[in-house]
């Protein structure tokens, strides 16, 4: 993901359900990545189509840190 971020990959772009790669890292309970994008700038509001956000998908899963 580094690498990507360092190529200028549009971490951003969400998937046909609306999940950027911030809300995929948080629910998948991957804070190294989290933090990685956090550190660049992700959207910490962004919402998928159910209008969740990457904060309500990681509390969902159990990973509260």
């Amino acid at each position: 993901v580094e690498l990507l971020i360092e190529k200028g990959a549009d971490f951003e772009i969400p998937t046909g359900w609306g999940q950027t790669a911030l809300y995929n890292a948080s629910v998948n309970g991957d804070p190294k990545i989290v933090r990685l994008l956090l550190d660049h700038g992700a959207n910490v509001d962004c919402q998928n189509k159910n209008g969740w956000t990457p904060i309500n998908a990681a509390a969902d899963e159990g990973f509260l840190e």
